[in-house]
């Protein structure tokens, strides 16, 4: 390493932490009184709830799921106990194994049907499997709340959206369980936005990383250095039994290096970053590569939904530290991004005072080491959705990030924008299908020339897709668990 990059290295992170140490005797600057919305209620960074679908928008959560008791209690009888167990905990991935062992000793039981239809839905890896369970209830619907909602939802994953769009007006016209219009509103807007996304279909290649990197488990948040010399990201796959309260099994953070150009098989990073405590979460690398960015869901405790950072030199992972607290705030901050000059750090958060559920933050490094107070980046990136996973090129020129919101084709896209001559972010545009899917799109990491980018996908679209659009459907190869690590050609 070259002595200039070593020193400018140290400042960065001295730098970094005399923001922390100065800030953290601070509180921080409330928002402007008419900014804050009066009827949100601070959720002082409460675990979130096991039964919520990565895929629903925060603020439509108590609308939508109004009824969730009563899906809970499925009680498929003797034989499904254990099954039970597992759904009702959220464990939606062993529940759709042992509610499959039984399915075909039971077919005639809609109970059962329902619930492994919904552990699919609700799981994260390959949720068109849901269809067959759901659709074989059509006739008995009103036996079962927002069936027509689910069965769309499920229709939307498998790029069937004129079915989609069928099913939510039949779920708009339902009395026994009605659904939020405004959400369903979206739903459709969504399925609009994906007919027109797949007829403009952008030409990349997909690399799966391959069974040195992936598992059977999921791999997701994927970061890498701007010369491609390592790849750290997150999963839940079995190396250890740390498992939350719920069951499931925890997220850690694993990192791999390059040998004779090839992925070698990824580390567990260890103790400076992993825990017992619940999930850590890798959001973020620095452009050359030496500071990490964390976010840690301990269950409620000390630093929970927080942003830390860390130095990564010499193959080291040392341990991180909180940011302060204008970047940190009793609401949930999930991930972060810093520019490539290190003066400029991009958040995300729900504290009050936003376009909507998450947005996008900016704070700058003042000369006296502190972080700035956050600004909000406005209405032409933030949308009344949520806005989440900022990533930068490494020439800081454009920035990427996930979002509910704009042109979405289901859940986060991924979205990218131009820094504009006044500093502003401008000319916010989809990345695409098949770059973005139906699926959670939530990150996406870029290398230094642009040309490649890495990201996570769900598994393929089971049989059950249907062949709805199968001609415009682009298939992803060797998918060997949830969700995979690729690479994108451009």
């Amino acid at each position: 390493m070259k002595l200039t990059a070593f020193i400018s290295s140290c400042l960065a992170l001295l730098l970094l932490h005399s923001a922390v140490h100065a800030q953290a005797k601070k509180n921080a600057a409330p928002a402007p009184a008419k900014q804050v919305k009066a009827a949100q209620k601070p959720i002082a960074k409460e675990p979130q709830k096991a039964m919520q679908p990565a895929w629903v928008p925060t603020s439509m959560i108590p609308n939508l799921y109004s009824e969730w008791p009563a899906i809970k209690a499925v009680n498929c009888g003797p034989n499904a106990k254990t099954a039970d167990e597992f759904f009702n905990r959220g464990d939606f991935r062993n529940a759709a194994n042992e509610y499959m062992k039984i399915i075909d000793k039971e077919p005639k039981n809609g109970k059962l049907s329902y619930a492994l239809g919904l552990s699919y839905l609700l799981g994260n890896g390959d949720r068109t499997r849901a269809i067959p369970f759901l659709e074989i209830l059509l006739g008995e619907a009103a036996n079962y709340s927002h069936l027509h909602y689910y069965l769309g939802k499920s229709y939307a994953f498998a790029l069937r959206f004129d079915e989609a769009l069928s099913m939510f007006k039949k779920a708009q016209e339902a009395s026994n369980a009605p659904v939020d219009k405004k959400w369903l509103g979206r739903e459709m807007e969504m399925c609009e936005n994906g007919k027109k996304l797949m007829q403009e279909k952008v030409n990349v290649l997909f690399e799966n990383l391959g069974d040195k990197i992936n598992s059977e488990y999921s791999e997701f948040l994927p970061f890498i250095s701007s010369d491609e010399s390592f790849l750290t990201f997150t999963s839940d796959r079995k190396t250890t039994e740390n498992r939350k309260a719920n069951g499931l099994l925890a997220t850690d953070v694993y990192m791999s290096g390059v040998d004779l150009g090839n992925w070698i098989t990824p580390k567990n990073v260890g103790s400076a970053i992993n825990t017992n405590q619940g999930d850590e979460q890798v959001v973020g690398v620095s452009a050359d590569g030496q500071t990490m960015i964390y976010n840690f869901n301990a269950g409620g405790g000390e630093g929970h939904g927080d942003i830390f950072v860390g130095p990564f030199f010499q193959r080291q992972i040392l341990k991180p530290f909180k940011l302060g607290t204008t970047i940190n705030s009793p609401f949930f901050e999930n991930a972060a991004a810093i520019s490539p000059d290190g003066k400029t750090m991009y958040f995300s958060s729900n504290r009050p005072g936003g376009q909507g559920g998450f947005d996008l933050y900016r704070s700058l490094i003042l000369p006296n080491g502190e972080w700035s107070e956050a600004l909000n980046l406005g209405p032409d990136i933030n949308t009344p959705y949520d806005d989440d996973f900022p990533f930068l090129s490494m020439d800081g020129k454009e920035l990427y990030f996930a979002s509910k919101g704009h042109n979405s084709m289901g859940g986060f896209d991924v979205f990218r924008a131009e820094l504009n001559e006044s500093a502003d972010w401008e000319n916010v545009k989809n990345l695409g299908y098949p770059v973005n899917n139906a699926y959670d799109n939530k990150g996406i990491c870029v290398s230094g020339k642009g040309r490649y980018a890495y990201a996570s996908y769900q598994s393929n679209p089971s049989p059950e897709a249907g062949k709805a659009n199968a001609s415009e459907m682009v298939l992803l190869n060797g998918t060997l668990g949830e969700s995979d690590l690729y690479r994108v050609v451009f």
